[in-house]
């Protein structure tokens, strides 16, 4: 992930000009928590969250990115993205519970913890527990929904969908499902959304053929998309792409 102390605009305007997909964080003030004092400053963190290693990104090895790696099991972005573990260490009950959070299923975590606590034989600690637990979980399914946002502010509307789509699922048969399925209906119901949308998704069909051509027919693959498309986000992108330097 790269991270940059500019606004976003200026960011947004040197990922177009140069064909840049890299998840970027911009406005960011965490360079003075990390210590850095130049440019560009590159920090490996390992799987439990601590940092191996930083420095300048061209000293990065990719011998250092295994080391780093070593133990963490297979999976996939999506279940990072939904993991929920537990912040502090909980009764012996609700381990199933954290396992499932930790897992990336903060849906089926959150009917667990439910049950305990609507369980009136439960342990006061079980249920103390779980209420703590509940909060987590239902506080990461409302960050989730404020990263989507920001999103659909992006006009990243192909992510934006997959992600509504992709936690309404999640969370079936709970109370938090409410808040992506009806978020996902309004995006639907939104011309303008619906239309940045579909521009989403004839953009990324546009740069893999775009990607298979030589500089001057790609530019020109581009300056035709971003006319057909115009208004659109998509379509500033793409007029980005066709104006780009050799």
């Amino acid at each position: 992930m790269a991270v940059s102390d500019e606004e976003k605009g200026k960011v947004q305007q040197f990922l177009d000009q140069n064909g840049y997909t890299v998840r970027t964080s911009a406005g960011s003030t965490s360079g003075g928590s990390y210590g850095v004092s130049g440019i560009p400053a590159s920090f490996l963190i390992g799987a439990d969250g601590k940092i191996v290693w930083s420095g300048s990104p061209f000293e990065l090895s990719e011998a250092q990115i295994e080391v780093a790696l070593k133990g963490v099991k297979p999976g996939t972005g999506l279940a990072n993205i939904l993991s929920v573990p537990a912040t502090q260490e909980y009764s012996k009950r609700l381990k199933p519970a954290t396992d499932l959070g930790a897992a990336g299923k903060p849906g089926k975590a959150l009917a667990a913890v439910r049950t305990i606590v609507a369980d009136e034989k439960a342990e006061a600690q079980d249920k103390s527990d779980a209420e703590h637990y509940e909060l987590e979980l239902t506080g990461h399914a409302k960050e989730l929904a404020t990263q989507i946002e920001a999103l659909i502010e992006a006009k990243d509307m192909v992510r934006a969908v997959d992600a509504l789509e992709m936690l309404a699922k999640e969370f079936a048969g709970l109370p938090e499902a409410k808040l992506y399925s009806e978020r996902l209906a309004s995006v639907k119901a939104d011309k303008a959304l619906s239309k940045e949308l579909d521009a989403s998704k004839a953009f990324d069909k546009c740069k893999k053929d775009a990607a298979k051509l030589a500089g001057s027919k790609a530019k020109v693959k581009y300056a035709d998309f971003a006319e057909k498309w115009k208004g659109t986000r998509a379509g500033e992108r793409a007029l980005a792409l066709s104006k780009k330097k050799d």
